[in-house]
Formats: C-alpha cells, sequence, structure tokens
C-alpha cells in the first residue's frame, strides 16, 4: 500500500489551482521593487549619512514578500511530484520534507521503490528562466533573461548539499533505509528535479546519461554527483533507472 509521511505531519497532496502567470508577474514585480528600493538608498546613502537605515526595513520585507512566493512555488511542485509518483508506482514510501539537523533546509523528497530502491530528491522551483550547469566553475545557475543576468546557486552548492543530505540520512535516519546498519549501507541516487516551467539549457554530449528513452544531465565533478531532471521526467526515470 502506498504511503506519504512527513517528518512532522502526514502529507497530505492536494490539486492547487494556481496561475503561473499571475505569480510570474507578482515575483517580477517584488524583484524589481527590491532592486530599485536598494538602488535608491545605495545612492541616498553616498550623499546623505545615515539614511540608508530608512531602507532596510522595507528593504526587508520586500526580500520577505519575494522569498515567500518562491517557497509557495517550490510547495506546490513538491506536491504535484509526490502525487504524480504515487498514481504511477501506488507501492513507493514517499517520505516529504525530512528534517536534516544543523542547516536550514531539508531533503523535499525521500522515496523507496519494491525491492529496496532508494531515491533522494531536491527540487527547485525559480520560475520562468533556464536552468544551467557551468562545467568550469562546477556551479548551477539561474537565467531569467537577457537583462537580468546569471545568478548562481553556491550558497549552498547544490550537488554539496544532496551529498551532505545524503551523508545524514544514513547516520541518522536509518529507519528511512529500513533499520540497520546494513540496510543503511544500500545504494541510493541523487535527483535534483527542476519544477515547471523551468527549461534546462543544453549540455555537453558528456554531461548526459540515458535512462530508458530518456537523456538526463549527469554531472559528476569534484564535489559529487547528481541527476538533473525536469518535473515530467521523474517518473519514467524512476521507472527506468536500475540500481
Amino acid at each position: 500500500m502506498n504511503q506519504v509521511t512527513h517528518d512532522k505531519t502526514e502529507a497530505k497532496v492536494e490539486s492547487i489551482d494556481t496561475s503561473e502567470e499571475a505569480r510570474e508577474r507578482e515575483m517580477n514585480f517584488w524583484t524589481r521593487a527590491y532592486f530599485f528600493a536598494g538602488g535608491v538608498t545605495l545612492m541616498a546613502g553616498i550623499y546623505m549619512s545615515g539614511l540608508w537605515l530608512v531602507g532596510v526595513v522595507p528593504m526587508a520585507l520586500l526580500l520577505e514578500k519575494v522569498g515567500a512566493v518562491t517557497l509557495q512555488r517550490k510547495e506546490e511542485a513538491e506536491q504535484r511530484i509526490t502525487a504524480a509518483i504515487r498514481d504511477r508506482f501506488p507501492d513507493a514510501k514517499i517520505t516529504r520534507q525530512v528534517y536534516i539537523e544543523g542547516t536550514t533546509r531539508y531533503l523535499d523528497l525521500f522515496v523507496e521503490l519494491p525491492e529496496k530502491q532508494f531515491f533522494l530528491i531536491s527540487t527547485r522551483a525559480p520560475g520562468k528562466g533556464t536552468f544551467f550547469y557551468n562545467e568550469k566553475r562546477e556551479l548551477f545557475g539561474l537565467r531569467r533573461g537577457r537583462k537580468t543576468g546569471n545568478s548562481y546557486y553556491d550558497r549552498p552548492d547544490l550537488i554539496t548539499e544532496a551529498k551532505n543530505h545524503e551523508l545524514w540520512i544514513r547516520k541518522n535516519r536509518r529507519d528511512l533505509f529500513g533499520g540497520s546498519s546494513r540496510d543503511a549501507k544500500r545504494p541510493a541516487l541523487r535527483l535534483l528535479v527542476i519544477a515547471n516551467p523551468t527549461e534546462i539549457r543544453a549540455l555537453p554530449e558528456h554531461l548526459y546519461d540515458t535512462v530508458g528513452n530518456l537523456r538526463i544531465p549527469f554531472i559528476r565533478n569534484s564535489k559529487g554527483s547528481l541527476y538533473i531532471l525536469l518535473e515530467e521526467q521523474v517518473c519514467e526515470f524512476l521507472a527506468n533507472k536500475a540500481i
């Protein structure tokens, strides 16, 4: 029987009627407002000593608003992915939002399929834009448009974060793997799922792995390894990737 659990409360996957276009407009509005306020505050601070303090509170509120929109989008993506896995794999055990001690983040989804196949899934839902990997810098980034430039996921680095999550869970949450020390040594795959409507930029051929009919970015560098999937590829990947 399918199980969906949460570290604190039972996770309930609901169908949420959302308007991505409306959320993008709101996100863009608050982002522009944040940078506009920051620019005005900086210029004022140059000419009038102490005036920059006036802008601290409104800038903090604007940043909080941008963060709230991102978190809402991420939560909805987790629910969609959980529902899709549950529909495709009725016997899957799914644990959402596994708390990781010592961090402000959690592992979004821990999935166990029959025959002890384990997947640690992190999600990112930045909205409209293109997700990419800079092989030279060994960093993932996001480009929202021609005029906005690139932003990088370096605090924390996504591969390092995924690897640390797995190490902590193997040591402190053996119950997710079955309970015994032997179970905790079973292989698992780390996945990063990019939620709609974000796209993934094409990568050089040597950075892909073939899984069934899918060509999936598989990044291996000095920090570790990570599969990168679009939201709609998750179930097909789980069905065809042997561990």
